[in-house]
């Protein structure tokens, strides 16, 4: 008799342990594959978007377009301040603080989302960016909305609901295409294209929180919380931010450097490169965040060794893939845009599509520390890269066009590849071979008890001493 547990798996009564082990592998895999699928469907569509527009839309206005999206998405992803991270790790043994966990947390990412939308209006680029002042003052907005929708993915998995984030990314983004092909004729702005990518993520954000969400949570709160120490918690916290940070300024800062230096005709072509480039890459990082959920909630050693086996198995294998696709088809895709598109962006994209298999390293690192719960060093790490990116493309984008992004790129990646190599080993090392360790294991696991050493033959027997007296010798 099969019956669905509340994590999400599936219990078969009468079978054995380790029947039970392979079915919870099975949903892990599936759990993965299902993000995986949200990415790719995601990353397709929104090319498909990208395509029409570029189709119904001067190159002006996609540039124009795609630097305001891009823009209010780093924010966005800058306003949830690590929350999504945190939500991953510490969700499935949050028990009675999850609701208290996820109100608070929304509060304080809408309001950080809606003051950088108002600081980037006040400081940013506003002339080229916006077509009139109701799109500026609809921005912080925007941020607002695209902060909710992103954070509800990680509540999702820290639910064990990770399915239900494939299926919110997937209707988003074919709602999304709808509204702007209806609107095509309608319409000739940058505003145009905005307000179709904005307005479906709000709906469908609406939609998750009151139909999955609500539910969800009341469900998780009847149990017990079993969260580390507060000193952890924020040891942790403060490490995954320095890392969120880092993933926000370079997808920010250099759309804007090849604005300030290119033009937006350059940024469109740029835009069109990142967008096939970011689909697999995002398709290579999706596969962190239901394996961290689940490690987080395992108690058994071997069985956290099998998710670490088959997560690195998955991540390396969708880097290099997606790589090699992307050396293969990216130029021949770009063509489909326009003959201009492919000529301006063949060369950058065989240059960033080189850095995906060193990307899923990296990944994999990440990965590997937010289980042990030990991110000074990648954090460190990603600093380094950033302004590394950064200062890189801003140096040589002038003499090198926008080819300067996928040069900086793939020399920044070999480098901290090489950083974290010996790392990596160390922290591979006891998730890999099933050895018990207290930041892998989750807090609520009562210690085992001492036993006595084991005695070196069978036969031999070990008697306790006698706690009596002795009377003494005469």
């Amino acid at each position: 008799m099969l019956r669905v547990t509340t994590d999400g798996g599936i219990h078969t009564s009468g079978q054995s342990w380790r029947e039970r082990v392979r079915l919870r592998e099975r949903a892990f895999e599936f759990d993965i594959i299902a993000v995986m699928t949200s990415s790719l469907a995601t990353g397709l569509l929104g090319f498909l978007f990208w395509m029409v527009t570029a189709r119904g839309y001067t190159v002006g206005e996609v540039g124009q377009a795609s630097a305001v999206i891009s823009s209010a998405t780093m924010l966005a992803t800058l306003a949830n301040v690590s929350l999504g991270s945190m939500y991953e790790r510490f969700l499935p043994v949050a028990g009675a603080l999850t609701r208290r966990a996820i109100g608070w947390g929304m509060a304080l990412s809408s309001s950080l989302a809606l003051l950088s939308g108002v600081l980037f209006v006040l400081l940013g680029p506003r002339e080229r960016l916006f077509d009139g002042t109701d799109q500026a003052v609809l921005f912080p907005l925007y941020v607002a909305v695209v902060a909710v929708f992103a954070l509800q993915d990680s509540v999702l998995i820290g639910l064990r609901r990770p399915r239900q984030v494939a299926l919110k990314n997937i209707v988003q983004s074919v709602l999304k295409l709808v509204v702007l092909a209806a609107t095509i004729p309608l319409a000739y702005s940058a505003s145009a294209v905005v307000a179709a990518w904005m307005v479906p993520m709000a709906v469908a954000a609406l939609v998750v929180a009151g139909i999955v969400v609500v539910p969800r949570v009341r469900a998780a709160a009847a149990g017990s919380a079993a969260l580390p120490p507060p000193r952890e918690l924020w040891s942790y916290f403060t490490g995954s931010w320095a890392m969120s940070v880092v993933g926000v300024l370079v997808p920010l800062a250099v759309p804007l450097i090849i604005v300030a230096k290119l033009g937006t005709e350059a940024n469109a072509y740029f835009n069109m490169c990142w967008l096939l480039v970011s689909t697999v890459g995002i398709l290579v990082a999706a596969t962190a965040a239901p394996y961290v959920a689940a490690a987080a909630g395992e108690t058994d050693p071997s069985t956290v060794a099998d998710l670490s086996r088959r997560f690195a198995a998955l991540c390396l294998a969708a880097g290099t893939g997606g790589g090699l696709f992307l050396l293969a088809f990216g130029p021949l895709i770009l063509r489909i845009l326009g003959d201009s598109y492919s000529e301006n962006g063949a060369t950058l994209i065989r240059l960033i599509a080189l850095t995906l298999p060193l990307v899923s390293v990296i990944v994999v690192f990440s990965a590997f520390a937010r289980v042990h719960r030990k991110l000074a060093l990648a954090a460190v790490v990603h600093w380094a890269t950033a302004i590394a990116i950064v200062t890189g493309v801003a140096l040589t984008t002038p003499h090198w066009g926008i080819d300067a992004v996928g040069i900086t790129y793939l020399f920044v990646d070999i480098v901290a590849v090489c950083v974290i190599a010996v790392p990596l080993r160390r922290l591979a090392r006891p998730l890999l071979a099933g050895a018990p360790s207290r930041t892998v294991t989750t807090l609520s696991t009562p210690a085992a008890p001492s036993t006595p050493p084991r005695c070196a033959h069978p036969a031999t027997v070990v008697k306790p001493p006698d706690p009596r007296p002795r009377r003494p010798t005469p």
